[in-house]
């Protein structure tokens, strides 16, 4: 198992840029934020059963996402 590894890998990453592993660590976290969010607001689950329609509904909700997000004022 690589599992001690990986973890050997890590908290070498922090001893040797706390700032840096920080950093990248938090954009981990905001974008499961972003994540948690999307599934409030456009529910758990897609409900169609056929692989083009599913990847249909995943891309709407990542265009509905980026709408949400910019919120561009009116002209």
């Amino acid at each position: 198992s690589n599992f001690g590894y990986e973890w050997h890998k890590i908290l070498n990453r922090i001893k040797e840029d706390p700032y840096g592993f920080l950093k990248d660590y938090f954009k981990r976290e905001l974008s499961e934020t972003f994540f948690g969010a999307d599934k409030e607001r456009f529910g758990r689950k897609i409900s169609q059963r056929r692989e083009d329609r599913r990847e249909t509904a995943s891309f709407a909700t990542a265009i509905l996402h980026n709408i949400f997000t910019i919120r561009l004022p009116p002209p």
